[in-house]
């Protein structure tokens, strides 16, 4: 094998391990900011639901759907 054979192979595993290496970082990095953003509106719904209520645990804010 020559010496430019051997290096054209050793930088193509460089590249596909790099390229693994960015996919795993990648699908982790979507996954946590996937969490984060569930837990934030679970955050805020649950401080919306809460807001409308009265010191009896009530809701003061009804819907009036109107029927069709």
């Amino acid at each position: 094998m020559e010496n430019n054979e051997r290096d054209v192979l050793e930088k193509q595993v460089k590249e596909d391990s790099k390229s693994v290496l960015e996919l795993i970082i990648r699908e982790g990095t979507c996954r946590m900011l996937q969490t984060a953003i569930e837990n934030e509106v679970a955050e805020w719904y649950k401080w919306y639901i809460d807001y409308f209520k009265n010191e009896k645990g009530c809701r003061n804010m009804v819907s009036h759907e109107v029927a069709a």
